[in-house]
């Protein structure tokens, strides 16, 4: 009735999920979309148009759901149900973080404010009552976190590592060089080609909604679970706040071409970078996305890094028309001025508001979960990320070092086998994996009645000829377990 209201709140980043449907006067709300289906208050209605979506992007954008009338809450934002009505508002926006870049004070002065900014968050995600460690995967963030984390701990840190067989996707090198500098009390699991086969059913019954990834969070909190450890802390974000990932490096040399490309005719870009063009030429290639630049809007040339099919190649596999794919519009605050920003800005906005909002954190959040570990994000602290989001680009990538800004705003210096080793992710061997038994995988992606047969056994085709990354087959094989 009208004296009483209904609040939900999500936090900044979207580090936790919330959905919820509203119909009839009745709000339904769960962490889960799983959860809101088996109220039994919502109808099981696949949305065409979020798989369609998540074969673009890799997983589904906000506020889109699989399921129709099922959205999820963004993050920054409250709803308020009052007088049978809904309304939706943001308290915090990563927009305004981008905006006003702050040219005051040195890079000097920079490094020591993150510095103290960084050891403030780890101090207040150290608090608790039970077994807590951290991910280490050897990588600039996890071993900044264990470095300031190890020095604030009057005992030994809990560390966990994952390594593999296949020893050019093996990072425990690196993970022990970390824990042995550090004192830490480490333990590497191993992960088998043989586990990934038989956790099938379990990984995608965690996977709440479509995703590519996740499964690397599901391996390493299984492994958190079986050492002990209820609470464990995670890099995730590192690479968004600190510009560690290799497509902000390109889009500066990207910027200077488009600053060329302006000059050049439309009906001429269209022509170069046509669409059916790269289809015929360059079929089944990751090429394919060059097709962006015929539009080279902020949307496109996100797509150009982050994209996973084309949308010709959605329409073939669907059956989908093209208005039905993009909707990258709602990724972005509309008041955000494109033409202002920064290309490397641009597009670490989007990877804000998409791909570690709707991918990673997500992601973490179902595949944690499964195995009961709480998982804290320490550079997600809003303070830290506020702070170094509004700093000046060169601050952040200089010098060839990959994020500079954090390693140099640390009291101890990282190892030097660290700071200087390529930029890799955490990766498990899925390309090996998925080849090893591809028949297998590609039965289980024609599962899914909604993609056309003949176009999923050419992209099969394609990838066992190595003219394709693993996450294109991956993401059928996802949907044959979804729908």
């Amino acid at each position: 009735n009208g004296d009483h209201e209904v609040i939900l709140v999500r936090d900044r980043f979207g580090i936790k999920t919330l959905y919820y449907h509203y119909d009839n006067n009745i709000l339904v709300f769960a962490s889960e979309v799983k959860a809101l289906l088996k109220s039994g208050l919502v109808k099981d209605e696949k949305n065409v148009q979020s798989l369609a979506m998540f074969l673009q992007l890799g997983s589904i954008p906000h506020p889109l759901t699989t399921i129709k009338n099922v959205f999820s809450l963004d993050a920054g934002s409250y709803l308020v149900l009052n007088n049978k009505e809904i309304l939706v508002k943001r308290y915090w926006n990563i927009s305004d973080c981008f905006r006003g870049i702050n040219k005051n004070g040195s890079c000097q002065d920079a490094q020591r404010l993150t510095g103290e900014l960084f050891k403030d968050s780890i101090r207040n995600h150290l608090i608790s009552d039970v077994p807590l460690g951290v991910f280490l995967s050897g990588g600039i963030d996890s071993s900044s976190i264990v470095a300031v984390a190890s020095k604030l701990c009057s005992s030994p840190l809990n560390t966990i590592s994952i390594s593999f067989n296949e020893k050019q996707y093996d990072e425990s090198l690196y993970s022990d060089i970390v824990a042995q500098k550090y004192s830490t009390n480490h333990n590497n699991v191993e992960i088998s080609y043989e586990d990934f086969v038989n956790e099938q059913s379990n990984i995608f019954n965690a996977m709440d909604q479509p995703s590519i990834d996740g499964i690397n969070t599901y391996f390493v909190s299984k492994a958190a679970k079986q050492c002990g450890l209820k609470v464990v802390l995670s890099g995730l974000g590192g690479d968004e706040v600190f510009l560690g990932y290799k497509h902000y490096l390109y889009s500066q040399y990207l910027e200077v071409f488009l600053k060329g490309l302006k000059f050049v005719p439309d009906s001429i870009k269209r022509n170069l970078f046509n669409p059916l063009w790269f289809s015929k030429f360059v079929s089944g290639s990751s090429l394919n996305r060059l097709s962006y630049l015929s539009d080279p809007s902020a949307e496109n040339i996100y797509l150009l890094f982050r994209g996973l099919f084309t949308p010709l190649e959605i329409c073939q596999l669907m059956g989908v028309s093209r208005s039905e794919i993009y909707y990258l519009d709602s990724l972005l605050d509309s008041s955000f001025d494109v033409d202002d920003a920064k290309l490397v800005n641009l597009i670490d906005l989007f990877d804000f508001s998409h791909y570690l909002k709707n991918q990673l954190l997500k992601d973490t959040d179902y595949m944690s979960m499964r195995h009961a570990i709480e998982i804290r994000v320490p550079f997600l602290d809003h303070n830290l990320v506020e702070k170094v989001i509004s700093l000046p680009v060169n601050y952040k990538i200089n010098n060839g070092v990959n994020k500079s800004l954090l390693v140099n705003s640390l009291n101890e210096k990282l190892p030097s086998r660290i700071i200087n080793r390529a930029k890799k992710g955490f990766t498990f061997p899925m390309d090996i994996w998925i080849k090893r038994n591809s028949d297998y995988f590609r039965e289980s992606s024609l599962k899914c009645k909604l993609l056309d047969e003949k176009t999923v056994n050419r992209i099969w085709g394609n990838f066992k000829n190595r003219k394709l990354h693993w996450s294109k087959v991956w993401a059928l094989v996802v949907l044959g377990n979804f729908v």
